[in-house]
């Protein structure tokens, strides 16, 4: 054996011990307890509705949860929120391109589209060699927000005109 430990010892290493829960796992562990407690199969069906309902998530997504349960106990309610939520997760020199690419595109009377600009990314991507590239969605997101502020910046004089 290459170290001391028991195989049944080691496997308690890879456990994570939760010491806190935040009121909504301490919410969630309450709504697993009930479903844990003993009854029919018509009930226990009843019971994952309600908790469902009361989750605000799908039967199965409670399905779920039960099994991480029963594998992980009370390591599997904690949540674990990402640090960079609403951020895109691309590169800023890409981010950069497809910003200026869409400005570019729609000055001085020319009109491009996120599609197209989505395609200028991938054939800059290919002169670069980069297999990795942000996808057309990614594209969209990113000029969600500027498209908007263009729609809002040539709508609303409209708009005032009419009503005034």
């Amino acid at each position: 054996m290459e170290n001391d430990i028991p195989d049944g010892d080691q496997e308690l290493e890879n456990y994570e011990i939760a010491t806190e829960l935040s009121e909504d796992d301490k919410h969630l562990l309450d709504m697993i307890q009930q479903l844990l407690e003993p009854c029919d199969r018509i009930t226990y069906g009843g019971r994952q509705r309600e908790v469902a309902a009361k989750l605000g998530k799908s039967v199965r997504t409670v399905r779920r949860l039960v099994k991480k349960w029963e594998q992980e106990g009370l390591a599997a309610l904690q949540t674990t929120r990402r640090a960079d939520k609403g951020k895109h997760r691309i590169d800023s020199d890409w981010q950069q391109f497809i910003i200026k690419t869409y400005k570019e595109g729609n000055e001085n009377g020319k009109r491009i589209t996120p599609q197209q600009v989505a395609i200028r990314v991938e054939a800059k991507a290919s002169e670069l060699a980069q297999e990795k590239y942000p996808s057309y969605r990614t594209v969209y997101r990113i000029l969600q927000p500027i498209i908007l502020g263009f729609l809002l910046c040539w709508e609303l004089p409209q708009v005032w005109q009419r009503t005034g």
